[in-house]
Parts: structure tokens; C-alpha cells; sequence
């Protein structure tokens, strides 16, 4: 019984050593620290209008229809900025 605690007890901490954040050393003197991005963070900032607008339906400032349109509108705008071309079909290469 005492075995198995013991087992239990050790599993455990391996366990909780295995989760726990690694340690972070301070920033060199004179340089600034690096902002880390975590993409469960409430604080990091979209770098596209997809991201901001996938924060915004997450957060309930638009709805799942405004999300939806506005996606759309992306993409036609895409659409006419940069078109997909498709490349010749060469039978040689079957």
C-alpha cells in the first residue's frame, strides 16, 4: 500500500513538473523585452483584418452574418486584387 501511494505521490509531481511554465530569464540590459504571442491570449493583437475580425466574432462584437458577409467581402476584393490562375495542363506529365 505504501508502495503504491509513493507511486502515486511521484507520478504526480512528475506530472505537475512536466506543465508548469518554463522559467523565463529577464531581457538583457538595454534591450527592450519581446512581447510573446500565446494564441489563447485575451492580449495579443490580430495582424490581419481575418484576425480581427475572427477576434471580433469570438468576442460577440459581430454576429456569425456579419462574420460571414464580411469574409465574403474579403474575398471578392481578393478576387479582383489578386486572381487565381490556373496553370496550363500539360499531358506529358502523366
Amino acid at each position: 500500500m505504501l508502495l503504491v501511494l509513493f507511486l502515486v505521490m511521484v507520478s504526480i509531481a512528475a506530472y505537475a513538473y512536466a506543465i508548469r511554465p518554463a522559467a523565463k530569464s529577464p531581457p538583457k540590459s538595454g534591450q527592450p523585452a519581446k512581447a510573446t504571442r500565446d494564441a489563447g491570449s485575451a492580449t495579443t493583437v490580430p495582424e490581419t483584418l481575418e484576425g480581427a475580425l475572427v477576434a471580433q466574432l469570438a468576442t460577440s462584437e459581430i454576429t456569425q452574418r456579419q462574420y460571414i458577409r464580411a469574409m465574403e467581402s474579403l474575398a471578392a476584393r481578393d478576387e479582383v486584387r489578386r486572381p487565381l490562375t490556373v496553370p496550363p495542363e500539360d499531358d506529358s506529365i502523366a
